[in-house]
């Protein structure tokens, strides 16, 4: 737990209010791996003090830099979030698409429904598009990050299919969608990510709303 707060204090020591920063960025100046930089980032969103500018760049909210300027110190468990209103779904399309993208580490959807998907309903394009929100709301988070290079596409005018990396492994159980509060919870470590409130792009250019990806199961 020491070792947690100690990783969470130096990556708010290094990330800026002004200029987003790389994962590759904040490891090399925290001189941690890029795999505790991303669960760190993902903690510090979940808190509020941090924020995903723009694909793979992050960067302090004002109450970041106000928590820094405090000097005050993380203590374990102040932040924790309260569980007992969550239920959790055994064996849904999200839970097994997470357990999909562990095994993997790297994958496009379809890739990802090639393994989840137990039935042809969970194939059809409504399921895709169920897959792409919950896909798109971890990555809003810091949980999974859009890789730049793309796979290519089944048709011949596809720009080929957006792949996703695993760059906070929070553990076997699925991260939840909260229908009103918008927000990723995370049952493994009892924390809520809240989802910015802004919009997002699909896989076709869909314009998708934070509260419909919240919302949409």
């Amino acid at each position: 737990m020491a070792e947690a707060v100690k990783g969470l204090a130096t990556v708010l020591g290094v990330l800026d209010r002004a200029t987003c920063l790389t994962i590759d960025q904040v490891a090399e100046a925290a001189e941690i791996t890029n795999k505790d930089v991303a669960r760190m980032i993902g903690k510090l969103i979940g808190r509020g003090l941090a924020d995903r500018k723009e694909r793979g760049c992050y960067q302090l909210t004002a109450e970041g830099a106000a928590f820094r300027a405090s000097g005050k110190e993380f203590r374990p468990g102040v932040y924790k979030r309260t569980a007992r209103h969550w239920r959790p779904r055994p064996n849904s399309l999200r839970d097994r698409l997470w357990k999909a993208m562990r095994i993997k580490g790297k994958a496009t959807i379809p890739e990802l429904l090639e393994l989840a998907a137990s039935s042809d309903k969970e194939r059809t394009k409504v399921a895709q598009d169920g897959a792409w929100r919950y896909i798109a709301a971890l990555t809003k988070v810091g949980i999974l990050r859009e890789l730049p290079t793309r796979a290519p596409g089944t048709a011949l005018t596809s720009n080929g299919f957006g792949r996703w990396q695993l760059v906070n492994d929070l553990g076997p159980v699925a991260p939840q969608l909260r229908k009103k509060a918008t927000e990723v919870y995370d049952p493994n470590g009892d924390v809520a990510y809240p989802l910015p409130v802004s919009t997002i792009r699909g896989e076709q250019g869909t314009v998708i709303a934070a509260d419909e990806m919240a919302g949409a199961q």
